[in-house]
């Protein structure tokens, strides 16, 4: 889950694997996992792949697309794939545990996002990880509109862009809620976490997931 906030590829000749590392720990834990997963899922991804292929060939756009098209659609099912596993190693936790684990991650996330800008032994070490990532992807390069529009250079803590955090912090936090108890401390902590979130963050991506 973190290396999917950090959007870290996976080296490979000629060319890297989106998030590839997210997809290795994926296939991983699904091999530790498939014993317990009850009837086979397999039958269904291949129903699922091949609509997913058909659309992709037979889809409007030019003819030259068709590289690019083959990505996306490897990275759609990819996306899927790391979804259905996430599925299979929480499905049988109790609720109170997924909700805590998630929690956790968020404020994982969070203090992480502080230290860049507090710790420079943390900006430093994020900056090399974003650094190695950006060979591969457009690197983000707009911190003088963040100064201008927010005050500050929002923390990215090894995510390429600050929206790519805000992203996956909010994200956590709504897992966890949605997992929690339907208690009044529920929606205070989720509503507490959110505004530390774009009080840190200063992310509107923030604004966008919280009503969730």
């Amino acid at each position: 889950l973190i290396s999917i906030s950090a959007t870290i590829p996976l080296p490979f000749p000629g060319r890297p694997i989106p998030d590839g590392i997210a997809l290795l720990g994926a296939l991983s834990a699904y091999a530790f996992t498939r014993r317990n997963s009850g009837a086979s899922a397999l039958p269904w991804f291949a129903v699922i792949y091949v609509i997913t292929g058909l659309s992709m060939l037979m889809g409007p756009g030019d003819d030259t697309l068709y590289v690019q098209k083959l990505l996306s659609t490897c990275n759609f099912c990819a996306s899927f794939f790391v979804g259905y596993v996430v599925f299979l190693i929480f499905r049988n936790r109790r609720p109170v545990k997924i909700s805590k684990f998630f929690m956790r991650l968020a404020i994982f996330f969070l203090v992480g996002a502080v230290a860049e800008n507090e710790v420079p032994l943390v900006k430093s070490f994020s900056d090399d990880v974003r650094d190695y990532v950006a060979v591969y992807q457009q690197p983000y390069d707009a911190d003088a509109r963040d100064l201008l529009m927010s005050g500050i250079v929002r923390p990215k803590f090894f995510s390429l862009e600050p929206s790519y955090l805000a992203k996956s912090y909010a994200t956590m936090v709504v897992l966890s809620a949605a997992a929690a108890p339907a208690k009044a401390r529920t929606w205070i902590v989720y509503s507490v976490m959110m505004m530390l979130g774009l009080y840190v963050m200063r992310s509107p991506t923030i604004l966008a997931i919280a009503p969730v």
